[in-house]
């Protein structure tokens, strides 16, 4: 379900990550804060670097442009036939007795 005030065109568009005080943060941003809270500030710090930014948001906005057609190519994990997309709703299939 899209947070409010967004369109699932807008939550497909890029990452986005919300804190429990209810902040929004998308992107680089929403990368860094997801891998930070699990234990892997190394892997994301240089997207901390300010001198690094706007190479980070370019780079970031080129993978989103190659996103769908990366997801078409490499199969990605748990994305098997056990869930039916219609429109903008997932769920799980019915499954047979």
């Amino acid at each position: 379900m899209p947070l409010p005030g967004l369109t699932r065109a807008d939550m497909l568009d890029c990452l986005h990550a919300q804190f429990r005080d209810g902040k929004l943060v998308t992107g680089i941003d929403a990368t860094y804060w997801s891998y930070m809270s699990v234990g892997l500030d190394w892997l994301v710090m240089p997207l901390n670097w300010s001198w690094a930014r706007p190479f980070w948001l370019w780079a970031y906005r080129q993978f989103c442009r190659l996103r769908p057609t990366l997801a078409r190519i490499i199969p990605m994990p748990g994305a098997d036939s056990d869930t039916i997309c219609e429109s903008d709703r997932c769920a799980p299939k019915k499954k047979r007795n």
